[in-house]
């Protein structure tokens, strides 16, 4: 299972540090973790981070911003509430934000209501009496998580969204707290790699259910680095025997994942699409699991168009199309460990070329 989420009824500090230490994270008034993003509209392994405050250190580049923070700049802290004046702010940000967010700051924190089971706080910047920036993290017993950060558009070039995290780490070390979770990044997405800019975190290994340096992480070995991989490989071998395919990104794949009705349906993050020589019913597709080094065969039925559910969005700053469909298995062809023998499967009845196994769903 590629992601899970658990929905709390209350969350004590302590609850809150083991989740994280774990590598969950909150979203909204849940607790979850993946493995796999798709922000900029590639498939990304989701690396979850945390830094040692005893251990970080400001350099002089990181300690300019706080100056500047300090110098001119009305601070404040303090248990969070979302005012209209918050959502005034969140709508300007939202509307120069390049991606999806949610529609209003309140369902980022709340879900629809307006209870909170996190010990949240919130880090004000004001300019002149002006809200221009403020930030949302969660407080443990010794462990805090930044949420979200938000900031004035039209003053972009004082990175306050980079401030209110140093803040968040300032406000952690005067506080005597010992880790700070920003989140996950994507590596090969830049988006998220100011997160690094701290200094040297810890990344979470699930394979290994451990913290482990980030200098350590290997990134060719990355599931989506490994999925995304085969995938060319069969497409290539594909294309060699003459034969046409279409690669997909798959968006519903972790509300499957986390859906226990979810059985019998694709789940997978990526796949690669044929023409169905096999029945003409359904929609043959080839996926490959990175944890066994092995392709799927499958013909899948569409169910529903899930779009709705995911923004519409389609071809997202270019990469492979998105499928928002729940797909239904009809019949597992067979697994290969070898784009050769995927193909073999995917061809239709005969001898399964070496590696190939045939099977019934």
């Amino acid at each position: 299972m590629y992601t899970r989420m658990i929905h709390p009824e209350e969350l004590s500090r302590e609850e809150l540090d083991a989740f994280l230490a774990q590598g969950w994270f909150r979203m909204r008034q849940a607790m979850f973790t993946c493995r796999f993003v798709m922000s900029d509209g590639r498939l990304r392994t989701a690396v979850w981070l945390r830094f040692d405050l005893s251990t970080v250190r400001f350099r002089k580049s990181l300690r300019r911003y706080l100056r500047r923070a300090d110098a001119e700049m009305e601070l404040s802290v303090g248990p969070a509430t979302v005012t209209d004046e918050h959502e005034e702010l969140y709508s300007r940000y939202r509307e120069d934000f390049k991606g999806d967010l949610a529609p209003d700051l309140s369902s980022v924190l709340f879900d629809d209501g307006s209870s909170d089971i996190y010990p949240t706080q919130c880090y004000e910047l004001r300019r002149h009496g002006r809200l221009v920036a403020c930030s949302f993290f969660d407080v443990g017993v010794d462990s805090m998580a930044s949420i979200i950060g938000i900031y004035d558009p039209d003053l972009h070039r004082y990175g306050l969204g980079f401030t209110t995290m140093l803040l968040e780490v300032r406000y952690g070390i005067e506080n005597g707290l010992r880790w700070f979770y920003p989140g996950y990044i994507a590596p090969g997405c830049e988006a998220f790699d100011y997160k690094l800019r701290l200094g040297d975190p810890e990344y979470y290994a699930p394979a290994l259910a451990r913290w482990m340096p980030y200098v350590d992480l290997d990134h060719g070995e990355l599931p989506a680095t490994l999925i995304s991989g085969a995938l060319d490989a069969f497409e290539t071998t594909a294309h060699a025997g003459g034969h046409a395919t279409e690669r997909w990104l798959y968006p519903p794949y972790a509300v499957v994942g986390m859906d226990p009705r979810g059985d019998g349906y694709l789940a997978e993050p990526a796949f690669v699409q044929l023409p169905d020589v096999t029945s003409g019913a359904g929609r043959l597709l080839v996926t490959h699991d990175a944890n066994h080094g092995r392709y799927t065969v499958e013909l899948f039925a569409r169910v529903r168009d899930l779009r709705k559910h995911f923004g519409g969005v389609e071809h997202p700053r270019g990469g492979p199309r998105q499928c928002h469909d729940l797909l239904r298995r009809v019949r597992r062809v067979g697994m290969s460990t070898s784009p050769e023998g995927a193909l073999s499967l995917a061809l239709g009845p005969g001898e399964p070329r070496a590696g190939a196994s045939r099977g019934r769903g």
